[in-house]
């Protein structure tokens, strides 16, 4: 007798694959492309620079989550009981890969060796003072002064490696095989070949994870080659896809794309040096700013997310209902004139090379400002050279981005860009005294709700004084398969996901 599917069975079937294939499912290679394989893997050198691949092995006290609030990891709680001392609680049981504990003495080491002339994070956790072991589980960290900021700097930077693997192999074999007590372990690396290997750990710490049996990265330094070997199936991540190459992908109809940016605090924007002239007027700053129609400037570049202010939206520390200045020519020549500038003037607008999308922007202002009267005229040069001139006060108007100095929390923009005192303020030049106390009240607060309070108000006061002209954030892509599943939400950081989360349909 010959069986037949009735249409309520085969939609029943439906259903269930459905469902199981949203399910995390165990096993399967992740094979990822990357333009470079890091020159060192080890996360406490060359930090900064790292792609994926320096994170894979390593965990940190504590995280993030989507809400930007911290999340326990290897700390399994933490209290602050003033604002220059943390006392972290310690998850038991948590073993490196290569067998050894991870209690109390790992984390005072580990801080020591950050701290260490041989980090390049070490002015990150300068901060420090004193590193005291409690129990075996519990460790306390004073700090030389108060500085908020300091749990964002663990969560961010603080990667916890074998101090017995570093002991055995000495730093340099370290970069070369890192050791940490992440869920994946380091296998094998051919820089020859240009594939770095991990495989599962079986005794990770965070129950029923990874997903992956492995994660192979190889390294395809020319963009078109990594495109056909996503299209043809030789690797089914992209960590580096050019936004140019995206319709070409998108017709195989199994590629799926994330923007990078995440919930950080990275910005593109045009700044003013504020103790120039006609720059050192607010008035011109302003009028620039009315003179400017972002929504057209973001349609015209294309892949860029608007911002209207030195935060993005997504940062608790930006005030939702803050005052922004819309497109208004005729407000702008208004200003102008107020200004004294009625008949307009000229100015260099100083670009880096090799960026499409910066150039687009060139054009766009010049084309803009040309409106009211002001001449821009494009200078192109080498980022090091662009960042040279504007270190030394060569420039009156420039094209930047920030990537919040590593940062999600507020600081990372406000007072690392605003604070006349900041080591970066070489960027706009701006000056603010009431801005500068405000941003120092923030560090001394470890609590969040004072703290955002402060940004807003520092947050307003920046707005009305235009140091900057916050028009967007570019957006690049990871383009993946679709058979890859636990790519997003990326961490919030952006640029990459969590990896014991990433699981492959069979």
């Amino acid at each position: 007798m010959k069986k037949t599917i009735t249409p309520i069975i085969l939609l029943a079937l439906l259903l269930f694959s459905c469902f199981v294939s949203a399910s995390p499912q165990y096993g399967g290679i992740l094979k990822m492309g990357t333009r470079l394989i890091q020159p060192s893997l080890d996360p406490h050198h060359d930090m900064g620079f790292g792609g994926f691949e320096k994170y894979v092995a390593f965990n940190t006290l504590i995280q993030y989550d989507q809400n930007l609030e911290f999340q326990a990891e290897l700390a399994e709680s933490w209290e602050i009981p003033d604002n220059i001392t943390y006392i972290f609680y310690l998850r038991k049981g948590v073993r490196f890969h290569d067998g050894t504990e991870f209690n109390a003495e790992a984390v005072k080491w580990n801080f020591e060796r950050m701290l260490s002339d041989y980090s390049q994070v070490r002015t990150l956790f300068d901060v420090i003072d004193t590193i005291e072991l409690i129990d075996d589980y519990t460790v306390k960290i004073k700090l030389k002064h108060p500085y908020a900021p300091f749990l964002d700097l663990v969560a961010s930077n603080a990667l916890m490696v074998s101090p017995a693997a570093v002991e055995k192999m000495g730093n340099e074999g370290f970069q070369k095989h890192p050791v940490g007590t992440g869920p994946f372990v380091f296998e094998t690396l051919d820089r020859q070949k240009g594939e770095l290997v991990f495989v599962k750990n079986e005794n990770y710490w965070r129950e029923s994870r990874p997903y992956l049996d492995k994660i192979i990265i190889r390294e395809i330094p020319d963009d078109q080659t990594r495109l056909f070997a996503l299209q043809t199936g030789d690797i089914d991540y992209d960590n580096n896809v050019l936004t140019s190459n995206m319709d070409e992908l998108r017709k195989t109809g199994n590629i799926k794309f994330v923007s990078i940016l995440g919930k950080s605090n990275t910005i593109d924007f045009l700044t003013f040096n504020c103790q120039e002239e006609p720059f050192n007027n607010k008035k011109v700053r302003q009028a620039v700013s009315y003179a400017l129609d972002q929504e057209t400037i973001a349609q015209f570049i294309g892949h860029t997310e608007l911002i209207y202010g030195p935060l993005p939206d997504t940062s608790w520390g930006s005030n939702p209902d803050k005052p922004v200045r819309k497109y208004d020519p005729e407000k702008a020549r208004k200003l102008m004139i107020e200004a004294g500038y009625e008949n307009g003037f000229s100015v260099k607008l100083k670009t880096w090379s090799n960026d499409p999308k910066r150039d687009d922007l060139a054009l766009i202002v010049k084309e803009m400002l040309a409106e009211i009267n002001i001449n821009v005229e494009i200078e192109v040069l080498e980022t090091g050279t662009l960042f040279q001139q504007l270190m030394q006060n060569d420039f009156a108007f420039a094209s930047m981005h920030w990537g919040g100095g590593g940062s999600l929390d507020p600081n990372g923009n406000l007072q690392l860009l605003f604070d006349s005192r900041s080591m970066y303020n070489w960027i706009s030049n701006y000056r603010n005294i009431e801005v500068d106390t405000l941003l120092q009240q923030a560090l001394e607060i470890t609590d969040r709700s004072e703290r955002q309070k402060l940004y807003w108000k520092a947050e307003e006061l920046i707005i009305e004084d235009q140091p900057m002209i916050w028009f967007g954030r570019f957006v690049d892509y990871i383009a993946y398969s679709s058979k890859v599943h636990g790519v997003e939400p990326l961490k919030p950081a952006g640029y990459f996901p969590f990896p014991d989360e990433i699981w492959i349909e069979n």
